[in-house]
């Protein structure tokens, strides 16, 4: 019964090690996921900033596509001067047609600039959606984290109890082992005595026997002198 308890001891121990080394390793992925937690809340913030310098980007543009309208107005008036002008506007009209000319790449590439800054902003948008959607996931992954650690620890320390417990009763077990070989010994003892007293009383018996023995010859001696006697 002994062996069998502390075998019961020795494997809730193990138990008790194999539980503890799962709730740190919870907690270890716990932590990383917080760091991820942190590395995501960041990129948040970097894709927002870029999100804001997008709409600045954008700002921009609409500046320089009100400059190139009012540019390629003043380039078809200029033209319209030099085309009055005869001979002398010749010269002045290539200018105003290259002016224009200019002036159209330059709303062309704006508004190829604007096309990419609209991607961006939608990527963006969809970044920081993507980014928030795992960082909930990480919060609910955290807190389930968190109550599997306070499931294990309370496993872990009904395991500890249940060990301290099956160590107390081993320590019984083994006293009252120990008490009842006492027991065995004192009853060996016993058993020696009473056989002792046996052999005594068999001695003492035997010993009364050849007293009365003695006793009925010396009784019929006394007797057959006394007849002589008469």
């Amino acid at each position: 019964v002994s062996q069998s308890v502390e075998e019961v001891s020795k494997l809730t121990n193990e138990i008790y090690q194999k539980i503890a080394e799962s709730a740190n390793l919870i907690d270890s992925v716990a932590q990383k996921m917080r760091d991820i937690n942190a590395d995501n809340n960041r990129d948040i913030d970097y894709i927002t900033q870029l999100k804001t310098k997008s709409k600045d980007i954008s700002k921009i543009m609409e500046i320089i596509n009100k400059i190139s309208d009012q540019t390629k107005i003043i380039s078809f008036n200029a033209a319209l001067e030099a085309s009055s002008a005869g001979e002398a506007g010749k010269r002045f009209a290539v200018v105003a047609a290259e002016i224009r000319k200019l002036t159209e790449d330059v709303i062309h590439s704006t508004a190829d600039i604007d096309n990419l800054v609209s991607e961006i902003q939608s990527l963006s948008d969809k970044m920081v959606l993507a980014s928030e959607k795992t960082t909930k996931n990480i919060h609910h992954g955290l807190e389930a984290g968190d109550d599997s650690v306070e499931n294990i620890e309370a496993i872990v320390g009904s395991i500890k109890r249940s060990n301290e417990a099956t160590k107390q009763i081993v320590l019984a077990v083994q006293q009252q082992q120990t008490a009842a070989l006492q027991i065995q010994s004192g009853l060996k003892e016993l058993s020696e005595g009473a056989r002792q007293n046996s052999e005594a009383i068999q001695a003492i018996s035997e010993s009364d026997t050849e007293y009365r023995s003695v006793t009925d010859n010396l009784t019929t001696i006394i007797a057959e002198f006394k007849t002589k006697e008469e």
